[in-house]
């Protein structure tokens, strides 16, 4: 059973996004970090996490937005990503990690504008996402790169 703890933010984007209106709080995933992970056919990929807690690796955080990206880093800057469950470009969710039996993934929809990376490999973007309800969350973000081993396939 998820706490009221956890479903408090869920309220919160709810209760702000039904007027219509985009969230565009930096105070609601403070915390940004990207990781090198595997795509759909095992090629290269990109894990964004927006969290709502501070993060120091991509399991850490219990609120998050997780937005993947179906390309290498190299291949990410100054290009559009339409994030959906079927898309090719990657998916987005509003997921509480580390997933356990309890976890939370709810399916969302939106862009990702990659700006530039970093030479410290950080990723600089823009993020619209659309929650089930209608409601949207946007802001720019600054995704720390975290090197991780990644094995694929």
């Amino acid at each position: 059973m998820m706490s009221l703890r956890r479903l408090l933010p869920l309220t919160m984007i709810g209760a702000m996004s039904a007027c219509g209106d985009v969230i565009t709080s930096p105070d609601l995933f403070p915390s940004a970090i990207a990781q090198r992970t595997c795509g759909p056919t095992d090629g290269p990929a990109v894990n964004i996490l927006l969290a709502r807690d501070s993060v120091a690796t991509l399991g850490a955080p219990r609120l998050a937005i997780n937005l993947t990206l179906w390309r290498g880093v190299g291949a990410l800057p100054g290009r559009r990503f339409l994030l959906a469950q079927d898309s090719d470009d990657g998916f987005a969710s509003l997921t509480s990690v580390p997933v356990g039996l309890s976890s939370l993934w709810v399916p969302l929809t939106g862009r990702v504008d990659i700006r530039r990376v970093t030479s410290d490999t950080s990723i600089v973007g823009f993020v619209d996402i659309t929650f089930p309800d209608g409601g949207r969350f946007a802001r720019t973000f600054t995704a720390r790169w975290q090197s991780a081993p990644t094995f694929c396939g």
